[in-house]
């Protein structure tokens, strides 16, 4: 089922207006006689950039078959909630750098992060199976047999090699 993109723009607002708003006006509230509410809530999060990179590359959202035809709005849904838990992520431990180190030491906090975070991504991007996507080595978890139990799911992380 395709989703008209007006709803999609409007599924994004809500979750990019409406939803961050009020996580942050509930968070200032608190934050108001408890100052590191914010950065250990986003540290207490996880990861959620992970669990979002993981959620739209790996086919979960294409298949929801219990959510019937709500299911495509669930997994946008749940997409651009994880990306608000990473942006509510972000200003924490934003918080946390700029409540604990001075400015000079912040700047060269994020530039060696970015230095850093740089090298690993041009590693990776050299080095990995395919280098332009998911491809075959990122699981398919819509093409998961899960009635071969454990098999069924490894067989999707391992390419097949038999005739």
């Amino acid at each position: 089922m395709d989703i008209p993109k007006w709803q999609i723009l409007l599924l994004v607002l809500t979750f990019f207006i409406g939803v961050w708003a009020a996580i942050l006006m509930i968070l200032t509230y608190f934050s108001k006689t408890h100052t590191w509410l914010l950065p250990v809530f986003a540290v207490g999060l996880g990861a959620p950039r992970w669990c979002q990179m993981l959620w739209g590359t790996s086919s979960l959202a294409l298949y929801i078959p219990w959510a019937g035809s709500g299911g495509p709005y669930l997994g946008i849904s749940l997409w651009l909630w994880l990306g608000v838990l990473d942006a509510v992520q972000g200003v924490g431990l934003g918080m946390i750098l700029l409540q604990t180190l001075s400015r000079l030491h912040v700047c060269a906090t994020l530039a060696l992060a970015q230095v850093i975070g740089s090298i690993c991504v041009m590693i990776a991007r050299a080095t990995a199976p395919n280098r332009l996507g998911p491809g075959t080595v990122f699981p398919d978890a819509a093409k998961w047999d899960f009635s071969d139990g454990i098999k069924g799911v490894y067989g999707v992380f391992v390419k097949n090699t038999s005739g």
